[in-house]
């Protein structure tokens, strides 16, 4: 390989790293006091499929706690805060929130960028 591929291939590698930066990263954590209840359960698969399907979504993962029950965590990563906006508003992640809210005790939503 000479020079000029080894320079185009670093200046590829610094627009990915860039890139992914520039994603969203979101933290959502959904308590439900001491059981997560049957119906959330059952909710989560439809959510999560419908999910990674939309555009701009890189990563969606839902956890447990290791220890405890109760508790939903998603790990959430969006191409761009506009991506983000428009899951919030879809139809699938409309039809979760209308299953666990009855349930829902508290949630706590933050947003981060990656930074190394």
């Amino acid at each position: 390989m000479g020079k000029d591929t080894h320079d185009r291939k670093d200046k590829k590698d610094k627009k990915e790293k860039k890139d992914k930066r520039d994603r969203l990263v979101v933290l959502a954590a959904l308590e439900f006091g001491q059981e997560t209840p049957a119906e959330v359960l059952a909710a989560l698969p439809d959510l999560v499929e419908a999910t990674k399907g939309e555009d701009g979504c890189r990563k969606y993962r839902v956890h447990v706690p290791a220890e405890g029950a109760g508790r939903l965590l998603f790990y959430e990563v969006w191409e761009s805060e506009a991506a983000f906006r428009t899951h919030l508003e879809s139809a699938h992640l409309k039809a979760f929130r209308e299953v666990s809210g009855r349930f829902l005790k508290d949630s706590q939503i933050s947003t981060w960028r990656r930074m190394a």
